[in-house]
């Protein structure tokens, strides 16, 4: 990606200086290996409005950018980039040099990213898609910390809603101790008023009751 960069900065400098036009070009792996390490269609795409043969402006934007780049030129206007051992040692050496820290930028300076994890409801067992979207997430903070972003991370517990009243219900229609119920219970309970529920909606009335009750701090 540092070399894919450099790339388009370098065509973008030389079709400035060229044709005094700003762009911001295209630059891709080739389908085929022998074709170079990067390909840009940049010169068909400025055809038209130049008004030349692509192949032309190929070959004039190819002699612009830096010397250190090996370019060459294909039918009908690609511009093909390989990487010399120089550019790749040197780019292992910069690795070496900068450690952890190798890649990162201030894109993101005075900017804010805010990264919503998996938000789990906790009346009910967690599942692997919970944690699925927490590494996700997580790794989202990360990247966007390591380019230079204020980044805030919340995982915000469902600990508040009408499923705290839908176990309120059960567990009173159920007579059950409160002290008694494991985990396993209070899922089974969760899952067996839904159940219920299916056929008889107003008993969702019943949850939505129990949970004002919470809302009105009533004990």
């Amino acid at each position: 990606m540092v070399f894919k960069s450099e790339i388009k900065e370098a065509i973008k400098e030389a079709v400035k200086e060229l044709y005094q036009i700003d762009i911001d070009p295209v630059v891709e792996h080739p389908a085929q290996e022998e074709h170079g390490d990067y390909s840009t269609n940049v010169a068909m795409v400025l055809a038209d409005r130049l008004e030349r043969k692509p192949l032309d402006i190929a070959e004039e934007i190819k002699d612009a950018v830096s010397k250190p780049l090996r370019t060459d030129v294909a039918s009908p206007g690609f511009i093909n980039f390989r990487l010399s051992e120089e550019a790749l040692l040197g780019e292992v050496n910069r690795i070496n040099e900068l450690k952890n820290s190798y890649g990162s930028s201030d894109t993101g300076k005075g900017k804010t990213v805010v990264v919503d994890y998996s938000a789990p409801n906790i009346a009910k067992r967690f599942g692997v898609g919970h944690l699925r979207s927490t590494i996700i997430g997580q790794a989202l903070y990360n990247l966007y910390s390591f380019i230079g972003y204020k980044t805030i991370g919340d995982n915000h517990l469902g600990d508040w809603g009408t499923q705290f009243g839908v176990l309120l219900a059960e567990i009173k229609d159920s007579k059950a101790k409160v002290e008694d119920l494991t985990v396993d219970d209070l899922e089974k309970m969760y899952v067996d008023f839904h159940q219920k529920a299916e056929k008889d909606p107003q008993l969702m009335d019943k949850a939505r009751s129990w949970f004002k009750k919470l809302e009105e701090g009533d004990k």
